[in-house]
């Protein structure tokens, strides 16, 4: 599953459910969600250089399975 922080923050309520779906655990929707912040969308872009080696990284690994 994919999904993007700008999902979690303009997403409609079905995002959590369809989390839920993906990993298989009982969703309740009567549970207090986790709050998501629009000033956070794009700060991973400083770290995007350590992503790109940890991304080759898990490809090998993910090759090996």
């Amino acid at each position: 599953m994919t999904l993007e922080y700008e999902t979690l923050v303009y997403g409609s309520a079905a995002v959590p459910a369809q989390i839920a779906a993906h990993f298989g655990p009982q969703f309740n929707p009567t549970g207090t969600p986790p709050k998501f912040y629009e000033e956070e969308i794009g700060v991973w872009k400083c770290y995007e250089s350590h992503i790109d080696l940890l991304r080759g990284a898990l490809a090998c690994y993910r090759e090996t399975i």
